[in-house]
């Protein structure tokens, strides 16, 4: 099936009765399930099929629905994100909803998926305003809410359990789309944390055995630990980067990694390493403020492609 929606790393699109397999790997994930009532979903294969009808028929009559995120690289299920009719003090509304398998969190594909969802609903399917609420103690859902541009509404709630609304306005969002100066930066999140270490395979077998987790990157040059919805990485210090209380570097999760350097070397930063090309098509790079503090950048370089 073709997508509904692509975005640099996923295809989003409707259900078919195909996504058997898609719906139970979704249903039975700790992670995806995480903030959802007992019962929610079916577990097994003739009542997944159920489900998945509805969902097609949604599609077919309304044309929104929970699309299915898969990514472009390997086809695996990442998630599902959509809009679905919500009823708010006696009126109908438009509602966006997102849910990401444990292993992806922390990858900004809420993010991704929730704009590319929204740019759907008020363009092709013309509403004037989508709402979005969450628990107050996602601060994971409450993140991507606000980084999409939602403007808090009130408490209230939502299966007798207080939920926070959001809302978003068309006239708001043609405004942000319309005016980038509009957007106070290019800061998603912070995706990973980085250590500068001095013996790399001996603070891996440490932190493996900390943690109790494997590495979920393990290369001779680099090791990554996937904490909870971040990372937490490290690499061999060298002259430029010691080993140290200060060798750690926060990286922030960008759009476009050449206009973000850009972006701040308008404020006065300068390159400190990089860009480097890793997996995914994607690049990282280190920016110094002017007090010399190291900031890191990873994300896709869509504005030059060539080096910096």
């Amino acid at each position: 099936m073709n997508p509904l929606i692509e975005t640099h790393r996923l295809k989003i699109r409707p259900w078919s009765y195909a996504d058997i397999d898609h719906y139970l790997t979704l249903a039975k994930d700790v992670g995806y399930n995480s903030f959802s009532l007992p019962g929610q979903f079916a577990l097994e294969p003739n009542e997944a099929r159920e489900r998945i009808k509805d969902r097609i028929d949604l599609f077919e009559s309304k044309k929104v629905g929970k699309f299915l995120l898969l990514s472009k690289d390997s086809g695996e299920v990442i998630g599902t994100c959509g809009l679905g009719a919500y009823e708010l003090d006696g009126q109908e509304e438009m509602e966006i909803g997102y849910r990401i398998r444990l292993q992806h969190w922390g990858m900004g594909y809420a993010t991704e998926a929730a704009a590319a969802t929204l740019d759907y609903g008020f363009k092709n399917l013309g509403f004037d305003r989508i709402v979005a609420f969450a628990l107050p103690q996602n601060r994971s859902s409450i993140r991507v809410i606000e980084k999409l541009g939602y403007r808090y509404l009130k408490n209230f709630f939502h299966a007798e359990i207080p939920h926070a609304l959001y809302e978003l306005t068309k006239d708001q969002y043609v405004q942000c789309k319309s005016n980038p100066a509009s957007v106070p930066h290019p800061l998603i999140g912070v995706d990973h944390t980085r250590l500068m270490v001095k013996n790399l395979e001996q603070s891996k077998k440490w932190y493996a055995n900390a943690l109790g987790i494997s590495p979920w990157l393990d290369t001779p040059d680099y090791v990554e630990f996937r904490v909870n919805q971040s990372g937490l990485s490290m690499s061999q210090s060298d002259e430029k980067s010691p080993y140290s209380t200060g060798g750690q570097v926060a990286y922030w999760r960008v759009q476009d990694v050449d206009k973000t350097v850009q972006f701040f070397a308008a404020q006065g930063a300068s390159i400190f390493r990089g860009p480097l090309d890793i997996e995914n098509g994607e690049a990282i790079c280190q920016i110094c403020d002017p007090f010399g503090n190291v900031i890191g950048l990873i994300g896709k370089r869509k504005s030059t492609g060539g080096s910096m």
